[in-house]
Parts: C-alpha cells; sequence; structure tokens
C-alpha cells in the first residue's frame, strides 16, 4: 500500500522535497506550471545539478506562459536558470500545446517524481511567493513504477517538440502503487470532471471544497444545491482575494450571488484571509 504525507505548510514541502531530491538514484522527472528564480527555486536546482554530475536522468517541464507571466518581473531570471540547468546536461522542456490544442491548454500538473519510489503532488509550483500561501501537498511513498516518468513523457508529447508515440499511454486508466489517478486533458475523454461530479453526486453526509479557482458549470452548481436541498453539509473554502482579480469577480459571482443567494442557510461560505 502506498503512503501518504500532507503538507500544508509550503516551506515544508519544499525542504522535504530537496532532501529526497539529494536520494535519488536513477531519475526524476518534474512538470510545473512556474520553476519561478528565487530561494528555492535556486537551492532545488542546485540538487538537480548534483545529480545530474553524478549521471542520474534530470528532467524539468515548465509551461511556456507561465514561466514568463506567473511573476513577469522575474521571466528573464527564469530563462537565465533554465540555460543554466541545460548548461550542467538537465533536460528542461517548455510546454506549449500543439495543434489542435489551442493556448489557453496550459500545464497545471505540479508532479516531482524521484526514481519509482516518490512523488511529490499538489498546488504548489516552486517559487518564493507560493511559502506565503495556504496551500496543500502530498507525498506518496510507494512500488509507484514508471507512472510519473510516463506522465512526463504524454505531457511531452502534446509539446509541439514533443515524441508523438508518448501519447500511447493510456491516461484514461493510471495507477501507481495503490492509487488510481486522473489526468485531465482538455477537449479529451481523459477528464477529472466525471470522477468529481460522481463524488458530489453520491456524498450522502458532507462534501468539503478547498479551491483558488471555484468557476464551476451550471450542471455541477446544480448538483452542489441539490446536495445541499437534501441535508448534505455542503462546505466551500476559498481565496478572499487571488492573484488575478478577474477570479475573485467569478467566485463571487458564482458563489455569493448563485450558491448563497439560491441555498441560504444550506451551504456553507468559507473565505480564507491572510
Amino acid at each position: 500500500m502506498n503512503r501518504h504525507t500532507l503538507f500544508t505548510h509550503v516551506q515544508e514541502h519544499y525542504q522535504n522535497l530537496i532532501w529526497e531530491l539529494a536520494k535519488a538514484r536513477r531519475a526524476v522527472s518534474m512538470t510545473f506550471l512556474a520553476f519561478d528564480s528565487g530561494l528555492w527555486a535556486n537551492r532545488i536546482a542546485e540538487v538537480l545539478i548534483a545529480k545530474a554530475a553524478e549521471g542520474l536522468n534530470i528532467r524539468l517541464m515548465v509551461d511556456e506562459i507561465g514561466q514568463v507571466f506567473d511573476e513577469p518581473r522575474h521571466a528573464f531570471r527564469n530563462i537565465a536558470l533554465f540555460n543554466r540547468l541545460r548548461e550542467h546536461g538537465i533536460q528542461v522542456d517548455v510546454y506549449r500545446p500543439a495543434s489542435p490544442l489551442r493556448i489557453n491548454n496550459r500545464l497545471h500538473c505540479k508532479i516531482a517524481a524521484i526514481d519509482d519510489r516518490i512523488v511529490f503532488l499538489g498546488g504548489s509550483n516552486i517559487g518564493d511567493y507560493y511559502t506565503a500561501w495556504s496551500d496543500s501537498n502530498l507525498r506518496v511513498d510507494g512500488q509507484l513504477g514508471q507512472t510519473f516518468h510516463n506522465v512526463y513523457d504524454f505531457l511531452r508529447g502534446f509539446s509541439q517538440n514533443g515524441d508523438l508515440a508518448s501519447r500511447l499511454l493510456d491516461v484514461s486508466n493510471l495507477s501507481a502503487g495503490s492509487d488510481r489517478l486522473w489526468l485531465t486533458v482538455p477537449r479529451h475523454r481523459y477528464d477529472i470532471r466525471d470522477a468529481l461530479m460522481k463524488l458530489i453526486t453520491e456524498a450522502d453526509k458532507s462534501i468539503f471544497i478547498r479551491t483558488w479557482y471555484f468557476l464551476p458549470d451550471d450542471e455541477m452548481l446544480g448538483a452542489l444545491c441539490a446536495q445541499a436541498r437534501k441535508g448534505v453539509q455542503v462546505n466551500v473554502l476559498l481565496s478572499h482575494e487571488t492573484r488575478v482579480r478577474p477570479v475573485d469577480f467569478a467566485n463571487y459571482i458564482h458563489v455569493r450571488l448563485w450558491c448563497i443567494n439560491r441555498e441560504v442557510g444550506r451551504i456553507r461560505l468559507c473565505i480564507l484571509i491572510g
């Protein structure tokens, strides 16, 4: 059985990741929307460079837009950091979706797979400013095989320079040790949405949603409200302010005006401040 460790403090997640990267023996595959130059990114980069010097296969994939716009002030620093990693033999891939996928198909997977025994997953990219946020990250230990390294190949296959053969991975039926995985690929059948809807509609006591974006479609909103009317405790926790102001407005519309006004007293809304 896999073992799971939850990190609710981003600094602890980063530190544990660095410790385990230093113990890697064969391969490391990492994917992030942003790998932002700063204290933590540079510390991780130093470990990756040291492991590459030992002959390990080290791969890092970053999103083309995320590396520039997640923190625009660091765009040139990020490019310099990636060039330095490449100079030390690390494979750095830029996720750039090819046709027919549109530009808004971004790489949002935060994965750090170490050999076949450990993977870190969660909500945090690599960047100093993430340590000021409340976020959740998960470490999974077990006999994970090549699953997450294969996911890296699969994601690279959707990039313009990727190997199309890597798309042969059946992401609709992924397992790593004792865990079942769900991978969302826009406009394809491999979508977490059906699994999430199933969890919502089958809940008989409570539903807890903790999210940065709360932009569900009408069907999912309707399912949440229907469950609330049946007596299921529905809880929604979101930030009072994100880094994207239009998202804050959309969150307000969905939660305050739609859910709360229609289901007064039935849906519990919590706003995380600070």
